[in-house]
């Protein structure tokens, strides 16, 4: 059974780790990546909710991910969770989470940054990781290496 131990960013290593294993393709990837994606997404809404920014509920119903897979120089494949489109008064979701979650200062008047990004973000990596090493295990007995 594969095993992943990870140091610093949990989830950058992981995908690097997998990718160094060479063992998957094109759909067992997008099935690792969107499995996770759909971890983060999920616990980021959740903790959006928890500190209490569901004024309309435009923002949180526009965190999510685009069903394609990026690949980086060095051929790392990634997807990237996010805030989409504009809320009813045209104010971009994406600045409206970065404020709540990092806060601001006096000159435009206070928010105290809930740091929600930060906390779905942290409670997603072990469930992100524990989800990959479950694909990639089923994936490597399939291919009987295992």
């Amino acid at each position: 059974m594969a095993k992943f131990e990870l140091n610093g960013d949990p989830i950058a290593n992981l995908i690097r780790k997998l990718d160094s294993f060479n063992l998957y393709d094109d759909h067992v990837s997008k099935e690792i990546l969107f499995s996770g994606g759909d971890i983060m997404t999920e616990n980021i809404k959740r903790s959006a909710i928890q500190a209490g920014h569901v004024d309309t509920g435009a923002m949180i119903r526009n965190i999510g991910y685009r069903k394609t897979v990026k690949k980086d120089r060095q051929g790392i494949k990634s997807i990237t969770v996010t805030v989409f489109k504009t809320d009813h008064k045209g104010i971009r979701n994406a600045a409206k989470a970065f404020i709540l979650n990092y806060g601001r200062d006096a000159i435009n008047g206070v928010i105290v940054g809930s740091h929600f990004w930060n906390r779905g973000r942290q409670k997603s990596e072990q469930q992100v990781i524990d989800k990959c090493t479950e694909i990639a295990n089923e994936y490597i007995k399939e291919k009987g290496l295992i």
